[in-house]
């Protein structure tokens, strides 16, 4: 007597895996590289103000 084997997975299920694992792979990839450049609180500030580290008075 054979176990029954499981049935196998839905297509859905599969792509979705291969486009989650490629995502993965392309994420890790451009960090790696340094794709996408400087990333922190200094990137959003004008070049006057990272530079001096000081806030902005209101």
């Amino acid at each position: 007597m054979s176990s029954p084997t499981p049935p196998p997975a839905p297509k859905w299920v599969k792509i979705s895996g291969i486009v989650a694992a490629v995502l993965l792979l392309a994420f890790l990839i451009a960090q790696v590289l340094g794709v996408g450049g400087e990333h922190g609180p200094g990137r959003h500030a004008s070049p006057a103000h990272a530079a001096t580290g000081a806030e902005p008075r209101p």
